[in-house]
C-alpha cells in the first residue's frame, strides 16, 4: 500500500507493508499494547489465516522465530511507524 500526501511545497509518500497495516489494525483495536503483547497478536493472527513471517527471504515456521521477528517489527511500528502516521494525518 502506498499513501501520498502533497502539500504547497512537497509531497510525502507513506508506505505501509501488510504487517504494518495488521498492526494498524491491533493498536486501533487494544491501544494499550506493547510491542510484545502487539507482537504476540500478530503472530496469533497471521497463524490463524495460514500466514507466516519471512526473515533473510525464508518463511518462519516456528512459533519462538516468528514472535522474535514480531517484536522487532512491533517496535519499530510503536516507535517510528504510529508516531510518524499522526503526524502526518494518516491515522
Amino acid at each position: 500500500m502506498r499513501l501520498t500526501s502533497s502539500g504547497n511545497c512537497s509531497s510525502v509518500v507513506i508506505e505501509a507493508v501488510d504487517t504494518d497495516l495488521m498492526m494498524l489494525s491491533i493498536s486501533t483495536d487494544r491501544a494499550d499494547l506493547d510491542a510484545e503483547q502487539l507482537a504476540e497478536t500478530l503472530v496469533d493472527r497471521l497463524m490463524v489465516i495460514g500466514k507466516t513471517l519471512m526473515q533473510n527471504g525464508e518463511p518462519l515456521n516456528d512459533r519462538p522465530k516468528m514472535i522474535a521477528l514480531a517484536q522487532t517489527l512491533a517496535r519499530v511500528f510503536l516507535e517510528k511507524t504510529w508516531p510518524g502516521w499522526k503526524k502526518t494525518g494518516v491515522v
